[in-house]
């Protein structure tokens, strides 16, 4: 089948995940420091999909601002896209959204897939729509340090050891 559409949720709250430390004043509410919800969020969700799909955004329009905090960047933003192959999509990004979560739709011929990363969680769910059946998958909780820190790791190590000798 052929992806559609592409949809995605990225909503956070600020407050939530830093607590007492929160504070406009750290590096994600400046311009100067490259702040911003599009540059600290949504570079990480066009690169996942530019992965997953192993196409390149084409054309991009955005529209955010302030809305939440007072600040000099976008505190939230809506995003249209569109990639190689015809492929649209949406992206919404928050840093005042408490509860939000982070959701990825992939809309296509054939069917639709669902991704929904909990809220201040490292835990989720994987929907399917396929065949007039929706299908639901928890996701175990895991550390997200370690999911991404141990393939890394193993992967360096996979490259490095063939080229190193303990014969002298």
């Amino acid at each position: 089948g052929k992806i559609n559409v592409i949809q995605i949720d990225h909503l956070t709250s600020m407050p939530a995940w830093f607590g007492d430390t929160f504070s406009v004043d750290q590096y994600r509410f400046a311009r100067a420091y490259g702040g911003g919800a599009i540059m600290d969020m949504g570079v990480h969700d066009f690169d996942g999909v530019r992965f997953m799909l192993q196409r390149e955004i084409v054309e991009v329009f955005a529209l955010g601002g302030p809305i939440s905090f007072p600040c000099d960047v976008d505190d939230s933003a809506v995003v249209l896209f569109q990639m190689q192959g015809s492929v649209l999509g949406t992206l919404g990004l928050s840093f005042d959204t408490p509860g939000g979560g982070s959701f990825v739709r992939f809309h296509g011929s054939q069917g639709t897939l669902v991704v929904k990363q909990k809220a201040q969680a490292n835990s989720g769910y994987l929907q399917v729509w396929l065949d007039g059946v929706w299908k639901e998958y928890e996701i175990e909780p895991q550390n997200p340090y370690e999911a991404e820190i141990n393939p890394m790791v193993s992967n360096t190590f996979m490259l490095i050891l063939p080229r190193c000798s303990t014969e002298q």
